[in-house]
Formats: structure tokens, sequence, C-alpha cells
């Protein structure tokens, strides 16, 4: 009900020479997500997300935006299925939906997430829309942990960036794990991360790690890329 009354919120608030809802994604007046980020005390980032899923629902997906209502979808899910018909018509949208919808309640978000992106198989041009609309949110989170410890990652990033960051990232904490600092693969893993990040060697207390400096000789990123990563599916 509260993504209905975002709907209409949008519906009331069209950006200049727009129709209604039935405008393209992010169309809305300009303060529309401020204004909805006061009225649920929540972050700006949050409330531009419900309105873009609001307005997914409404003009692309009536059959998860039923399924949602019912009660028979969770948001999670719901999500999922708008994120991969991002790019895709309204026409298009609704076939990739028929797709998934009648198991989708069944399906695990793992099984969902790629079923529910059929629609792009085939269709490159829709695949590099989705990958370069996701590219707009990259941003970097911060958030505290229940434990009173504190969580940072990095979202809508680089594929190919990632998985040299990632190659990076254990490289380093094998360097750790080889000067005898104590802790797994992921426990050094999160250390190296802060290493590299906060230009540290937690070996000596000095300057932060330098392949090149150590000789260290990783792999190029191209090597490690599996299958369709860089295509837009993830």
């Amino acid at each position: 009900m509260k993504h209905a009354a975002v709907a209409e919120l949008i519906r009331r608030r069209p950006g200049p020479a727009a129709e209604p809802v039935l405008a393209a994604p992010g169309s809305w007046e300009e303060f529309t997500g401020t204004e909805l980020s006061w009225a649920l005390a929540d972050t700006r980032w949050a409330a531009e997300n419900m309105l873009d899923l609001a307005q997914t629902l409404t003009t692309k997906l009536p059959g998860t935006y039923a399924a949602f209502r019912a009660g028979v979808l969770r948001q999670s899910k719901v999500e999922i299925i708008a994120r991969a018909v991002t790019g895709l018509d309204p026409d298009e949208a609704r076939a990739a939906e028929a797709l998934v919808l009648d198991r989708a309640g069944r399906l695990t978000p793992g099984g969902l997430r790629p079923r529910s992106g059929g629609r792009h198989r085939g269709r490159p041009d829709k695949a590099v829309t989705r990958r370069e609309k996701g590219q707009q949110d990259a941003r970097v989170e911060r958030w505290p942990e229940h434990s009173g410890n504190a969580g940072l990652a990095g979202r809508e990033l680089p594929p190919a960036d990632v998985l040299a960051a990632d190659q990076r990232i254990s490289w380093w904490a094998k360097e750790l794990k080889k000067a005898g600092l104590d802790g797994d693969m992921e426990q050094l893993r999160a250390l190296a991360f802060l290493d590299i990040m906060l230009g540290r060697d937690s070996r000596t207390g000095g300057p932060g790690p330098d392949p090149a400096a150590s000789g260290a000789c990783l792999p190029p990123t191209e090597s490690v890329l599996p299958a369709g990563f860089a295509g837009g599916s993830t």
C-alpha cells in the first residue's frame, strides 16, 4: 500500500512536460525524492529507490504488483524482478514477468535472479542499457553493524574493476598470512581491504602495499573474468 501511495505521489508530481506515472523513470518533479524522504524519515537515496520501484510496478509489472499487494511476493523479490526489467519497455517487461511470476514466490532470490533476466538474452543493447543505468547509482555505502563494528561497500561498480580490486585484496591477504598475522583468509582479506584503503601495512605499521615494489605478479583482469560477467548480467 505504501508503494501504491508513492505511485499516486508521482502522478501528482510529474516533471516538466511529463505524462503522470507513464513518464520515464526519474522524471518526477525535482524535489519529490526530498519530500518523500522527509515523509518517511528515511534517506534521499531510499526515497528515490522507492519512487523508482513504485513507478516500475505501476507501469511495467502489474502481475508482480498484484502479487506484492497480496503478500505472495516479499519486497526483496519484487526488487529483483524490477531490476531485471530495467531498460525494457512495458510490453517486454510484462513478457519477462510472465516467465517467472507463477513460481516467483517459491524460488529463492538466487534462483529468481537469473530467471528474471531472461528477456535480456540475445539483446545486448538492453543489457548495456541496464548496466549503464545501474552505474548511475554507483556509490560507497557505510553502515553500523549490530555488533558495534561497521561495514563499508562499493555498489554498482564496473565489473572488471571489481575483479581487479578483489585480486588485489586476495594478493595482500596472502602476503599478510605469509608474514604470520593471525586470522583465517576471510579475516585477512578484511584486514587487507583496510590496508589498501588506508595506505598502511599491517605487518610493519608503515606505508601500504605496493605490488610493483614487492615483485608481485597479479594476473590480468581479463584472465579471470567469468563468461558473461562483463556483459551486463550482473
